[in-house]
């Protein structure tokens, strides 16, 4: 039984610690989390060949709560209308009649929360819906849940030994785990899941667990109630076994080591997910290029510090690590060290952990790392998540440190969600990637990213309000694309055994006929197609004298493509167009009715964007190219020359200024003083100092003579200072 996928939406990300949904999500729009969630479902079911029950969470969905449901019983207000346009839509799609076996959950794994408003009074709060029957029974009702229910769909609580049931139950110090195990029971729960549930009578997990057994055995026999409700979920349970092994026998269920599958393609798979997934959230991939021009050099000290923050599978095992303090280090020497093209050298790797930078930040420095940042040219930050406040330790990090950071190159990796940091502390960062995952092949990818050998093509799939990232809009139709349109005509099948397929005759209207249109895939701002449900405008115009609009539908897009069909009941050239705010231009299917009767066909006319496009995501625009300057701020051998004649004019006209005023020898020295002044921003430039090649790409030519210019008149200036003591 797994107990996922997580099938919440997370429409307002949430940075506070202990949030603990993060990356386990698949998104803030419920479109995309029903298309990856179902994918999922039906890849677990097909990788187990069906043998397996996957139980989605955490049903009706924690996307809006505010709270960790391990430490406390969030409320959402939120009426049962609401949550199923939002949070109860993925729920519906693997759950829905006619979804198919493979992407059909086995179960819902309930959530403990509540929700204010849920039946429409919004002064009414629900108790936690996993021990509300009436609220559940609410949910299980609606059309979309009932066919699964009568099939056999299961419904698993939450785990009830959490601090939050604990505090939702106690009375003072009294913990009757018996009576919450009933009421999840008796809510409609068919597995309750005890965990680490302990009474307040008892000694441990083991004893309380007794405890709750010989409580529902002595119900069983005096309640008959209570009996049909235990008889009913065991023999759902039962049944659904049954379905998956075909029987009881042990043996059945049970798999040998060679029996198992390699790992070997998966790595491969999950390596082409990784890639696919990594994303540049800051900078914009149009200035990326100027402000990461090369990668790491063999002499470069790069410091990694890693989360390693780790967690307990149990309360007596050992901490596990998030992320192990040298992956990305270990990674970065295996695909770029000495034996790997030697583009870096392991010597000049260090790699600490958040606990060390804590640690530094507290004046306890570890050994060595002072100095290793000090003569760092990168700093990499590894972050996986923030359930013990490690984005504020970031926060401190790059506030407090700034004298050691200042010229260095600051890069940071989310392996977790992309959200926890603000908008001050993305502008200390040089570079900031999301890989979402801190699985091997994922640390792989980021090292690569680093060294510039993959461009990150991925896309956040939530919102990141600190960087302006609005899903709901960046999932709105790009307007800067022109929606194709054409006739939706209904397939014709070749003759059966000829030789070529019978060509499809043009199609002719006239009146009283019956046009059917439909557009081509609408395109989001990421360059996918728009979430099901996007409203199209498709209307018909009238052109010429006394025309306008004769017929207009709001069509909804499915799979990104929009349908409509209208009636011809006028004669006259008739124009279709097609609309879907913010996108407004499209292809024209034109048609002339005529009133004689004969039919006419319809022609397309492509119009052309007049609008400058807007850089897409993850697409860099290149400025166009300079004589003088080249995209990576080098100056050319005629950006060169001009530069000389500016100078040497400066030169000569400073000597030939101070000749007539003072003399020849002082002359001389207003002369040199200025070509001095002229030099040195010229020369700052030209040997791509840190900034000068962004300045040059950025100003060209003319920011370069201005520079000079100014440097001349400082040179001029100072030698006439000299001129002055001199004359005293």
């Amino acid at each position: 039984m797994y107990l996922g996928p997580s099938l919440d939406v997370l429409e307002n990300p949430n940075a506070a610690p202990g949030n603990e949904l993060g990356a386990s999500v698949f998104g803030g729009d419920p479109f995309w989390v029903t298309a990856l969630g179902g994918a999922y479902v039906s890849g677990l079911h097909t990788g187990a060949g069906g043998q397996i029950l996957v139980v989605p969470k955490h049903f009706p969905g924690r996307g809006s709560a505010d709270r960790s449901s391990e430490q406390e019983v969030a409320t959402v207000r939120k009426s049962l209308e609401q949550l199923k346009q939002i949070e109860l839509a993925p729920f519906f799609a693997v759950t829905r009649k006619g979804a198919g076996a493979e992407a059909t959950a086995d179960g819902l794994l309930l959530s403990h929360i509540r929700y204010q408003g849920f039946q429409g009074n919004i002064r009414a709060t629900t108790k936690p819906v996993s021990f509300d029957a009436q609220a559940l029974t609410s949910i299980l009702s609606l059309p979309e849940f009932t066919a699964w229910r009568e099939a056999g769909g299961l419904i698993v609580s939450d785990s009830l030994g959490t601090k939050a049931v604990r505090q939702f139950y106690s009375s003072g110090a009294d913990f009757a785990a018996r009576i919450v195990a009933r009421d999840a029971f008796v809510a409609g729960n068919d597995l309750v899941y005890l965990g680490n549930i302990v009474a307040s009578d008892a000694q441990d997990s083991h004893s309380t667990v007794l405890e709750i057994l010989t409580f529902f055995v002595k119900k069983y026999r005096e309640d008959p109630a209570f009996t049909l409700r235990v008889d009913a979920s065991v023999l759902r349970i039962l049944s659904t076994k049954m379905r998956l092994y075909g029987g009881f026998e042990i043996e059945k269920v049970l798999r040998t080591p060679d029996e198992l599958s390699t790992p070997g393609e998966s790595q491969q798979v999950t390596f082409e997910v990784a890639r696919q997934a990594a994303t540049l959230l800051s900078p914009g991939a149009q200035d990326l290029a100027t402000v990461l021009q090369t990668p790491p050099k063999i002499r470069d000290r790069i410091v990694f510090f890693t989360d390693s923050s780790g967690a307990q599978q149990c309360t007596t095992c050992a901490p596990v690590p998030g992320l192990e303090v040298h992956a990305l280090q270990r990674a970065v020497v295996s695909l770029y060290g000495p034996e790997s093209g030697n583009q870096t050298s392991s010597f000049r790797l260090s790699s600490y952990s958040f606990e060390d930078a804590s640690n530094f930040l507290a004046g306890k420095s570890p050994p060595y790392l002072q100095d290793d940042l000090a003569t760092a040219a990168w700093i990499v930050l590894a972050l996986v998540d923030n359930g013990a406040g490690q984005a504020q330790l970031v926060s401190n990090f790059l506030a407090e440190k700034q004298d050691l950071l200042r010229d260095k190159r600051v890069m940071l990796f989310a392996f977790g969600a992309p959200y926890y940091l603000d908008s001050t502390d993305i502008s200390r960062l040089t570079a900031y990637y999301a890989l979402y995952s801190k699985q091997a092949p994922f640390v792989e990818v980021a090292a690569r990213v680093l060294f510039q050998e993959l461009a990150p093509t991925g896309a956040s799939p939530v919102s990141v309000p600190s960087l302006g990232y609005d899903l709901i809009s960046v999932t709105a139709p790009d307007p800067n694309q022109v929606i194709s349109l054409a006739l939706d005509l209904p397939g014709i099948p070749a003759a059966t055994g000829a030789p070529t397929p019978a060509a499809t005759p043009v199609p002719l209207f006239k009146i009283g006929d019956t046009i059917g249109i439909r557009t081509g895939t609408i395109k989001d701002h990421n360059g996918q197609p728009v979430p099901d449900g996007t409203v199209v405008q498709i209307m018909i115009n009238l052109t010429g004298e006394g025309g306008g609009i004769l017929q207009q539908a709001d069509a909804i897009t499915s799979q990104g493509v929009a349908r409509a069909s209208f009636g011809l009941d006028k004669p006259g050239l008739l124009e279709i167009r097609a609309t879907s705010d913010p996108a407004r231009i499209s292809d024209v299917l034109q048609l002339d009715v005529s009133t004689a009767g004969e039919p006419a066909a319809v022609t397309v006319i492509v119009p052309e964007l007049t609008q400058p496009s807007a850089p897409k995501a993850g697409r860099t625009i290149e400025p166009p190219p300079n004589e003088f300057v080249t995209r990576q701020g080098t100056m050319s051998f005629s950006a060169w020359i001009l530069a000389i004649l500016v100078l040497l004019a400066g030169a000569v006209a400073s000597g030939f200024a101070g000749s007539r005023l003072a003399g020849r020898p002082w002359g001389q020295r207003w002369a040199l003083g200025a070509l001095v002044g002229g030099l040195l921003p010229y020369n700052y430039v030209a040997l791509s100092m840190p900034g000068g090649p962004g300045f040059a790409a950025t100003n060209g030519i003319g920011g370069i003579i201005l520079l000079e210019a100014v440097g001349l008149v400082a040179g001029w200036g100072a030698a006439w200072v000299w001129w002055l003591q001199g004359a005293r």
